[in-house]
């Protein structure tokens, strides 16, 4: 029942704090050349860097939206699991991991990329800093994320991130 979960929300004063942001949903994408195996990596380098992952969906192979013309079909995959740091810690693990595996750290959205790695969700707590929003507000209207995520995520995860969608609808931050 999600009363009994917490639904605070960390702002830019509660953003170095600790808490308890488990589990965490993460989702990957890429869609350049050899895109399995750097998910592959992206896992170990999580894995020896504090995340402990719990369970991995299976890839899901999608067309392209709003990337370049000709752009090459996009794996997903969503990876579920465990983070004792901070939610912006994270945030800077995924980055710097998406650096290491070819990614530019400067890069424009909808293009085509090596690697993609997105916190969709850190248990119940609504995150709103400048560089990190979670439950991430397009994650419960895109196939490519919620598919993976139906297969490792509990159910009433799940309807929290639908609730979510409904509430950032409503708040038109969309």
């Amino acid at each position: 029942m999600q009363s009994q979960h917490s639904n605070s929300i960390v702002n830019e004063s509660e953003q170095r704090s600790t808490g308890n942001f488990n589990p965490v949903l993460l989702s990957f994408g890429g869609n350049i050349a050899g895109t399995l195996e750097r998910f592959e990596r992206a896992l170990q380098l999580l894995s020896q860097r504090g995340f402990r992952i719990l369970s991995v969906s299976e890839p899901l192979i999608n067309p392209a939206i709003g990337c370049e013309p000709g752009a090459a079909d996009f794996t997903n995959l969503c990876v579920l699991g465990e983070w004792q740091g901070t939610p912006l810690e994270l945030l800077d693990l995924t980055q710097s991991i998406e650096v290491e595996e070819g990614r530019p750290a400067d890069h424009p959205h909808w293009v085509s990329r090596t690697l993609d790695i997105d916190i969709i969700l850190m248990g119940y707590v609504k995150i709103d800093l400048p560089r990190l929003k979670v439950p991430h507000p397009l994650a419960s209207v895109r196939d490519f994320v919620m598919k993976p995520a139906r297969e490792i995520l509990p159910e009433d995860l799940i309807k929290f991130l639908e609730n979510q969608a409904e509430i950032y609808k409503k708040e038109d931050k969309f």
